[in-house]
């Protein structure tokens, strides 16, 4: 059985914000959740395991829903990998998403998840929706994580560009998630860890377990920090807090978060960023 620690062996940066529009009441707009925890097998073990999970309620006719599915959606990963062992990290994910989904449907919402395992400095991640997961390595960055939206779907199968997608007259609400938990046919999660766009499925499934590197940081967004895909004015805030010698990961993190909120983002905003001493 896991063990819940006081702290990682990571530098761990974490900050939400709820959403702020002077038209929307603040109920609709609060409906990140996330969780961060160091864990450890038994009492023996010297090894740690820092899990992150964040999640994004939405699609329900009760907005005041929206909070508490993604609490359930965090919940339910967190309890699935409490009950598994150091070597099922992917299947206590892969149950965590069919948990929350099963406790999501009855309330006739949903919920988009990403959540990520560092264990001895090896990546494990899961995702269904809209919030991502990147790896910034020697001043390089690269979403690992798949995001399911049309839009991106559309980019994916070379049905459309970028800047097609960018045009509104293009396409309704492209960035609507195509995968949510809450939905039978919409939860399958995504366990491809993509370190190239042009890599094949399989190469990327095979890179669960990935070996992190001194200096590496894990960035985790809720769906609201890029709502347009590669918004360039969205990049460029990346790059200017992330894309560089970090000392302090939470000021980092809170700088960024309030950038995104000062640039318009007005959704709900939460960041967790994970990085290798």
């Amino acid at each position: 059985m896991w063990r819940l620690l006081e702290s990682s062996d990571l530098l761990i940066g974490q900050y939400s914000l709820a959403g702020n529009h002077p038209e929307i009441p603040a109920y609709r707009l609060d409906n990140d959740h996330y969780f961060v925890g160091a864990l450890r097998l038994s009492p023996q073990s010297e090894e740690i395991t820092t899990i992150a999970t964040i999640a994004t309620g939405g699609g329900s006719y009760n907005p005041l829903l929206r909070k508490p599915v993604a609490q359930i959606a965090v919940a339910s990963i967190f309890e699935a990998f409490q009950s598994t062992s150091t070597n099922e990290i992917v299947l206590a994910f892969k149950e965590g998403f069919d948990l929350a989904s099963r406790r999501i449907a009855p309330l006739e919402s949903s919920a988009t998840c990403a959540a990520l395992a560092i264990k001895g400095h090896k990546l494990y991640l899961g995702n269904v929706g809209d919030c991502r997961i990147f790896l910034i390595r020697h001043g390089q960055v690269q979403q690992v994580s798949i995001t399911h939206t049309l839009a991106e779907a559309l980019i994916e199968g070379g049905h459309a560009t970028v800047e097609d997608l960018e045009n509104p007259t293009s396409i309704y609400d492209g960035w609507t998630p195509t995968r949510m938990l809450g939905y039978e046919e919409l939860c399958k999660p995504d366990f491809r860890l993509r370190l190239r766009d042009d890599e094949s499925d399989e190469q990327a499934l095979a890179h669960q377990g990935l070996e992190l590197k001194s200096n590496d940081g894990i960035v985790v967004c809720s769906g609201g920090v890029f709502w347009h895909w590669k918004s360039p004015h969205r990049w460029q805030l990346f790059e200017k807090y992330f894309l560089k010698p970090i000392g302090d990961s939470q000021k980092t993190v809170e700088q960024f978060v309030h950038a995104v909120r000062d640039q318009g983002g007005f959704h709900s905003l939460t960041v967790v960023m994970l990085q290798i001493p």
